[in-house]
């Protein structure tokens, strides 16, 4: 069994939350590359937490995350 990260939000909190069976759980900042500056998620309230997909973590530097999403769209408004 592969180690998947699974991803979650808090509307308390403005970082990320992330669970593993290898790290368990950590928490990063909302940032480019946020993922380098995780730590241990202590005294954490599940309250609140929701899991959601791994790729609204891009950019973060998440694994299983994609580096940037770019739909078809958004780039043609983009070169518009």
């Amino acid at each position: 069994m592969r180690n998947q990260v699974r991803l979650y939000r808090s509307s308390n909190y403005d970082e990320w939350f992330a669970f593993s069976r290898v790290c368990g759980w950590v928490t990063f900042p909302a940032e480019a590359n946020g993922w380098k500056k995780r730590k241990a998620a202590r005294g954490l309230s599940p309250v609140g937490l929701r899991e959601v997909p791994i790729y609204m973590g891009f950019n973060t530097g998440i694994p299983g995350a994609p580096s940037a999403v770019v739909s078809g769209t958004a780039a043609g408004i983009l070169a518009a």
